[in-house]
């Protein structure tokens, strides 16, 4: 039953309409809404701004927490909250925000209010925030769109550092262990060409996909792979933010490790990941295990054999990025220590350990004996201090491995292409797959979206 409104003097109705019917529909704060008659109004006004002089305005802004690939080029996919027509958005052209697009002219579409894609315009420069304006406002991005502040590995763009200390992952190689060479099927090389050709592909990239071998792609600013006459600015990988650590302006965990993947769907991750890692020179890439993340997002259920004992053979999700890129991120306190030195299966992301035979006992990265968070340690607290100091080889060097030994799925055939592996500062923006959640991303643009503005 409608309740009544009689004897009004004046009626102010927020929001776009006319004054046509009999009744009105009022939404309340929780959510339900309560239907009136509405009788002897002498006045009504329709207004489009808020409540109150700010603060109703502020809950209606635009906010844009997340993008899927920050290195896009044709298009880009965005959420957040009050994503409403008529929506802008103004990107950097290295000046101001003076590059316009919006619904208006067909270059944003909304989907809901947290979700938009935007073609992206002519003109856009590198390391710039999108400014996302609606009828209430304005606000910026946190993320950085196309961050190459502190770009260690890129494909194509000579400006920064590209050091490899081996052949790229996908490249023919001959392999002493197997007494054979190792070739990437042709099915690989002609998908890599496609996808070199798509919209949002900046250009050249490296593709893992040997799950019984061991590769891997890395940065070396000190190594003997560095090309001839390239004198690095920094020692480290932290490049451009080492003096603010080194300074103690901010710390380690301030900082995560950004790349670009795209897993098609056709070869999609099955039990398959990367060890990100550091290292401390050329001769010892290898060694990028000792301390390192592992970046595996297919989810994997672990079973107990009648004795209670875990096994490694696990079942697995199949997990890939929609073919496109997508923006993945490795915070430092997910980098664990030592595990170089221990025999284990492919359990990081577990707390516990696997036994495969009599013989053979596997340990988990949650291990708290084994898995201890690299920069946390005790023996590395004057490590940010002696950060452009000569006692700072252990981080010299950073890179991707695929490893056979890190695998447990060995019959899955992924197609995992990695571009742009940069170290940049924590802005909430990249899938993220905490090690002890193994495939349960704490942070996902596309399965779990960061929506908060606060």
């Amino acid at each position: 039953m409608k309740k009544k409104l009689i004897h009004v003097l004046a009626l102010t109705m927020f929001g776009v309409g006319s004054f046509a019917s009999t009744y009105m529909v009022i939404k309340q704060s929780d959510g339900s809404s309560v239907e009136y008659d509405v009788e002897n109004v002498v006045d009504v006004t329709f207004r489009r701004d808020s409540v109150d002089n700010g603060s109703q305005n502020a809950k209606k802004l635009p906010c844009v927490t997340m993008c899927d690939n920050e290195m896009a080029v044709k298009t880009l996919n965005v959420v957040g909250i009050n994503l409403s027509e008529p929506l802008k958005a103004k990107f950097w052209d290295g000046t101001g925000h003076n590059i316009i697009v919006s619904t208006e002219d067909g270059s944003i579409v909304v989907y809901d209010q947290n979700r938009a894609k935007i073609t992206i315009p002519e003109g856009v420069a590198d390391n710039g925030t999108i400014v996302f304006e609606n009828e209430f406002g304005e606000t910026e991005t946190n993320f950085i769109f196309r961050d190459t502040r502190n770009l260690l590995i890129t494909h194509d763009d000579p400006e920064y550092l590209n050091l490899f200390n081996q052949d790229r992952p996908h490249e023919e190689y001959y392999s002493e262990w197997n007494d054979s060479t190792i070739k990437m099927p042709d099915a690989f090389i002609e998908l890599k060409e496609s996808i070199r050709k798509s919209e949002n592909t900046r250009g050249d990239f490296s593709v893992f996909w040997d799950v019984e071998g061991y590769s891997a792609l890395t940065y070396s600013p000190n190594g003997e792979s560095n090309p001839n006459g390239v004198v690095p600015k920094y020692p480290t990988p932290f490049g451009c933010f080492s003096e603010s650590i080194a300074s103690g302006e901010t710390s380690f965990n301030d900082y995560v490790i950004k790349f670009e993947v795209y897993v098609p769907k056709g070869y999609p991750i099955e039990g398959n990941g990367l060890a990100i890692g550091f290292y401390d020179s050329d001769e010892h890439w290898t060694d990028i295990r000792s301390y390192c993340a592992f970046w595996q997002p297919s989810r994997a259920s672990f079973a107990k054999d009648a004795d209670g004992v875990w096994q490694q053979s696990a079942i697995f999700s199949v997990w890939n990025t929609n073919d496109d890129w997508m923006t993945i991120t490795i915070p430092m306190e997910e980098l664990r220590y030592n595990f170089a030195t221990q025999n284990y299966y492919c359990s990081p992301q577990t707390d516990r350990r696997l036994i495969n035979d009599p013989d053979m006992e596997y340990h988990g990265f949650g291990d708290v004996q084994n898995g201890l968070p690299f920069f946390d340690l005790p023996k590395n607290a004057k490590l940010a201090s002696q950060l452009l100091g000569s006692k700072v080889k252990s981080i010299q060097g950073i890179g991707f491995v695929l490893g056979e030994t890190d695998q447990p799925n060995k019959s899955s055939r992924p197609f995992i292409a990695v571009d742009n592996l940069r170290i940049v500062p924590k802005d909430n923006n990249g899938a993220v797959y905490p090690l002890l959640k193994w495939g349960q991303p704490t942070r996902d643009f596309y399965m779990t979206p960061h929506y908060s503005c606060e």
